[in-house]
């Protein structure tokens, strides 16, 4: 969730860093945006998912699988 006490996170893959989120909004808390999306990986296989904060307030993190 963006908000005003968020601050930034890295988003590992299967040990693999992907990108860094930043989630700090200065207004408002704003619920139900997605600050990281991956839709490429093989849903045949187990994937490993890290989430490292770097600071501020990380929160109601959601994980979707749509099985084939």
């Amino acid at each position: 969730m963006y908000a005003p006490d968020a601050g930034r996170a890295d988003i590992y893959i299967d040990g693999q860093f992907q990108q860094t989120v930043d989630l700090h909004f200065a207004e408002t808390a704003i619920p139900y945006q997605f600050a990281y999306v991956r839709t490429d990986l093989d849903p045949t296989i187990s994937h490993t998912i890290k989430i490292v904060t770097r600071g501020g307030a990380v929160r109601h993190l959601a994980f979707e699988q749509t099985r084939f």
